[in-house]
């Protein structure tokens, strides 16, 4: 019994000890979300009036690189791996022709905005 006594008195000190850690870094993170938020970058890219912060931007943006890089690293194993040939001299001749009309090399984006090589 007194043994568990120990125990529970361990787990409650740790826990308080984290709790107050948690609060540390969160009022850390907090200034420097505050700080970012009103210096040039911030005013730049208008996290308050888009209702966003630093750090959050910087999880997002870490995010989407992790998952470009996968992707990349993903794609050309899986083109690699179906036998077929994949080359840039297959995808290029089209647009990069001179005689071609440049309309053949035009296309519309999801909103409806007109693309084209240049």
């Amino acid at each position: 019994a007194n043994q568990a006594r120990n125990w529970q008195a361990v787990c409650c000190y740790f826990a308080m000890a984290m709790t107050k850690v948690g609060r540390g870094f969160q009022s850390r993170v907090d200034k420097l979300n505050a700080f970012v938020g009103k210096s040039a970058v911030g005013r730049y890219f208008k996290l308050d009036a888009r209702n966003s912060c630093f750090t959050r931007e910087l999880r997002a943006g870490t995010a989407t690189f992790l998952t470009m890089a996968y992707i990349l690293a993903v794609n050309a194993s899986i083109l690699t791996d179906s036998g077929g040939p994949c080359t840039v001299a297959d995808c290029t001749p089209t647009c990069s022709d001179s005689s071609v009309a440049a309309s053949l090399c035009q296309g519309r984006s999801a909103n409806g905005t007109l693309l084209s090589l240049v």
